[in-house]
């Protein structure tokens, strides 16, 4: 029986195994970030998460003007939790900087994993690289109290 592996050269085989060890770190990265998100929004549905960035600028829109109608995506909520639609308004704003500052948060460290894995020029670059960046992303969602 032939042994193909020796038919491949040492620098592609050096390649391959950087390749997998970046892709391997990317995506400890991206379940990392998708565990932070989860935490923060348990089982609420999609179909409800859709609706935050309509509901945000309603409710805006109302605490601008709470002599104007109260909004449907307001009203219903309001109706169901016995919440007042001034104390509800307040919530979903509030709620919804700290879900963008999180997001913008777990892009920002999203990107500079890719920028040092990118530059990483072997497994144990990317190793140290990664180790860094998770050590900063725990600190941060530490700072935002979604750790």
């Amino acid at each position: 029986m032939i042994d193909w592996s020796r038919m491949i050269a040492p620098e592609v085989r050096a390649a391959g195994v950087l390749a997998g060890a970046r892709e391997t770190a990317r995506a400890a990265v991206r379940d990392w970030t998708l565990a932070v998100t989860q935490r923060l929004t348990g089982d609420v549905p999609l179909t409800e998460m859709l609706a935050w960035s309509p509901k945000e600028a309603v409710a805006r829109a109302w605490l601008a003007d709470p002599k104007a109608a109260v909004p449907d995506l307001l009203a219903g909520e309001a109706l169901v939790t016995g919440e007042d639609i001034a104390a509800l308004s307040t919530r979903v704003v509030a709620s919804a900087g700290a879900w963008r500052a999180t997001q913008a948060m777990l892009t920002g460290l999203r990107r500079r994993a890719d920028t040092a894995l990118d530059a990483a020029r072997t497994p144990e670059d990317v190793a140290r690289a990664l180790d860094a960046v998770m050590a900063d992303a725990d600190d941060a969602a530490a700072r935002l109290g979604r750790g």
